[in-house]
């Protein structure tokens, strides 16, 4: 955490507010936002009352029968962060 906030006190130029909006990964593929997300982190309108902070990422099983062709599969949640400011750090 350190690190980050040297990094980010060294290049603020690399810094931007907000998710990122298409992230490319290195296999070409390409990762976006979910709109409905994307619409409640820029209105502000949520129906629960969450107090910023970091949710760590983590392993989830797909067991209901609502996932058909994924059904009981192993995935990773990635880490987010709830009802907070984002900063995305672009590579200049």
């Amino acid at each position: 955490m350190i690190n980050l906030i040297a990094y980010m006190s060294a290049f603020p130029e690399s810094i931007v507010d907000g998710v990122p909006k298409d992230i490319v990964t290195k296999n070409n593929k390409i990762m976006r936002t979910v709109p409905a997300i994307t619409d409640i982190l820029t209105t502000g309108e949520s129906t629960w009352l969450i107090c910023p902070h970091f949710r760590r990422g983590y392993y989830k099983r797909l067991a209901s029968d609502y996932f058909v062709n994924k059904k009981d599969q192993i995935i990773f949640v990635h880490e987010t962060m709830v009802k907070g400011t984002a900063k995305t750090i672009i590579d200049v």
